[in-house]
């Protein structure tokens, strides 16, 4: 039993590690277009008592680490953190780009788009999944974020969050058609993935009512269980 037990986990676990590195195929700093591109890495600074306004980041002493990665990982903090990005672009018209933080966890985030030369805030959202859905932009897993970018040249775009997870976590950037193209593969492939699991779990279910074995009991329920909490973050 503890051998039949053994083996169903290990599959388990498989298909969740194949759902896991393939729903994050495209949760990266991506460039989807060649007139507007986010600089490689990224700035951030701590926010012990999260109080720091956007007028104090802005400032010339504010002592702002570097980041190269890809990617944010900044674990756990105490009170907030900034973060800073720059955003070039090329195109000449008033274009729309969303941003998309690709994490459930963030219970706050406030986004600043600011031009650097004016140092004037052109925009500011807010999201979180302590925030109503109902005043989204977008009733979505992830905080997605519209940005109305005015014409050519530098932005920054300052993302102030708070959290009691860790902060770790890709950010795309994308023209709103290649965000509901990504979106309607990940839902085919979260389909597929949701179907094979409840699968499994109706097969050790069968199994149980005929030979009474608990191993499969146990192990229906272990993957329904591991299915909603899948389903619930994804």
């Amino acid at each position: 039993m503890k051998k039949l037990f053994g083996q169903a986990t290990a599959w388990m676990w498989c298909i969740l590690m194949v759902f896991a590195s393939v729903s994050s195929w495209a949760q990266n700093l991506d460039n989807p277009s060649n007139w507007f591109e986010l600089e490689q890495g990224y700035l951030w600074v701590a926010d012990t008592e999260g109080a720091s306004g956007l007028q104090h980041v802005m400032a010339e002493d504010v002592p702002w680490q570097i980041s190269t990665s890809t990617m944010v990982n900044r674990g756990y903090h105490d009170g907030a953190i900034w973060l800073r990005f720059s955003l070039n672009t090329t195109n000449r018209t008033s274009s729309q780009v969303y941003l998309e933080l690709a994490t459930p966890f963030v219970d706050y985030i406030d986004l600043h788009l600011v031009d650097p030369i004016t140092g004037q805030e052109l925009l500011h959202q807010r999201s979180g999944d302590h925030v109503a859905k109902s005043t989204r932009f977008l009733k979505h897993r992830y905080p997605v974020f519209p940005l109305q970018i005015p014409a050519a040249g530098k932005y920054h775009i300052y993302l102030h969050l708070q959290s009691t997870s860790s902060f770790m976590f890709p950010v795309t950037l994308m023209l709103p058609e290649q965000f509901v193209e990504e979106e309607m593969g990940r839902q085919i492939f979260y389909g597929n993935i949701f179907g094979m699991l409840l699968v499994l779990a109706f097969y050790n279910g069968i199994v149980w009512v005929f030979i009474r074995e608990k191993a499969y009991l146990y192990n229906a329920v272990f993957v329904i269980e591991a299915t909603i909490y899948q389903a619930c973050i994804s």
